[in-house]
């Protein structure tokens, strides 16, 4: 892209590479980030700092992530995290036309974050005090803006082989899905599943392709329950949920369920399981809040009450001061309200959710992970390749 001479990567590319797909907008985490991979900022991105940036963001050790993560808070490289960079995080957090209550958002985020990371009380959050709070709450670990790709970032992790058999399928190349399948279950999951993918391919965002390739998947998972099987098991849904997307709250795993499918004392049935990542690989912010909030509106009251957030809350702080844990769960609950109950009636609507998420995306789990992070990417190198999310070269495809 930068000429037939070209040797490095641009600037620019990596910018527009966390701007685009990693869907990270903070420009100085971006720099942040480019500092602590390369030695000089103003050159370009040589080869030995891309294969950094992916031993990172690839890395299934808390630890590496802590210590990435905290360099990237820490720009001064003082080795803590004083009030004054600490408040500049939090003022991306909230925004706003009354000036007054953001500020008092601001304010109350603050002193919410150093009671819980400052645990020696002397105003600035050291490496050790963050490593210690992260270790018990990992959601905790990008408290002070996103530092690695979210789940829209997954494509990159597409593995090189299973791209090579996608494209070989689109050029025309290939006549089987799968090569770990022999012919006989190849064709034994293109009758099973013939009818179902046409009818996906016409009711989600995904084409045929596309839809073969998640329900390969999930018969896979089939095929580990014996020959005769036709379905996924719950246990292996949750399993898939706690494994590798790293999504540990049984309850939310259960509510996420019930939305896609219409019995919970079943097997999953393969539309419930296409259903799932229409909505986890949607570019569509509208359908993920919805989902978010059907998620967390349990009772289908159409509003999330104070006893309801309260709920969540209190999954968000645990430790042994118990007066300290009630009193980090009290401030964070008024934080809450402040933000999202516009009206101040005591319940957040759907409309004041929506309406707070789509100034501030970031926000839209606030009552706890409903999404795979980054950790689940491996789900697409495991198969879903999903073609809509690849930016083929034009000469490897079109041209032939």
């Amino acid at each position: 892209m930068n000429g037939p001479k070209a040797k490095t990567m641009s600037k620019a590319q990596f910018h527009h590479l966390f701007l685009v797909l990693f869907k990270i907008y903070d420009l100085q985490i971006i720099q942040r980030i480019l500092a602590l991979i390369t030695r000089n900022t103003k050159k370009v991105i040589n080869p030995t700092a891309w294969v950094k940036l992916f031993s990172v963001f690839m890395s299934n050790k808390l630890e590496q992530k802590i210590k990435f993560t905290f360099q990237i808070y820490n720009a001064t490289n003082s080795g803590y995290l004083n009030r004054e960079a600490v408040t500049l995080g939090v003022s991306k957090f909230f925004a706003g036309d009354d000036e007054d209550e953001v500020n008092e958002l601001r304010a109350d985020m603050l002193e919410v974050i150093f009671k819980k990371f400052d645990t020696d009380r002397d105003g600035a959050i050291s490496y050790e005090e963050y490593a210690v709070v992260v270790k018990k709450n990992p959601m905790l670990l990008e408290f002070l803006g996103q530092c690695f790709p979210n789940v829209d970032g997954m494509t990159l992790v597409s593995a090189q082989e299973n791209l090579k058999a996608l494209v070989s399928i689109k050029l025309g190349k290939m006549n089987k899905l799968d090569s770990t399948l022999d012919d006989v279950q190849n064709t034994r999951f293109s009758n099973i599943y013939h009818d179902l993918i046409k009818q996906m391919a016409k009711t989600t965002q995904f084409s045929e392709i596309e839809v073969q390739s998640i329900l390969l998947v999930y018969h896979k998972f089939v095929l580990a329950n014996g020959p005769k099987a036709k379905t996924m098991t719950k246990k292996q849904f949750n399993n898939l949920f706690l494994v590798l997307f790293k999504i540990y709250d049984l309850q939310i795993i259960e509510r996420i369920l019930s939305l896609i499918t219409s019995d919970l004392n079943k097997d999953v049935l393969p539309v419930a399981w296409v259903k799932l990542f229409s909505v986890f690989m949607a570019n569509k912010l509208e359908q993920k809040m919805k989902f978010t909030f059907q998620i967390y509106n349990a009772a289908n009251t159409g509003y999330l009450t104070r006893d309801v957030v309260t709920f969540a809350v209190e999954k968000f702080f645990t430790g042994e001061d118990e007066d300290e844990v009630n009193e980090l769960r009290s401030d964070m609950l008024e934080v809450l309200f402040k933000k999202f109950d516009t009206d101040r009636d005591g319940a957040i609507s759907y409309e004041e959710y929506a309406a707070v998420v789509t100034k501030e995306p970031m926000l839209l789990e606030f009552l706890g992970q409903c999404f795979p992070n980054v950790d689940g990417m491996t789900v697409i190198a495991y198969c879903t390749n999903i073609l809509s999310k690849i930016n083929f070269p034009k000469s490897s495809i079109d041209d032939k």
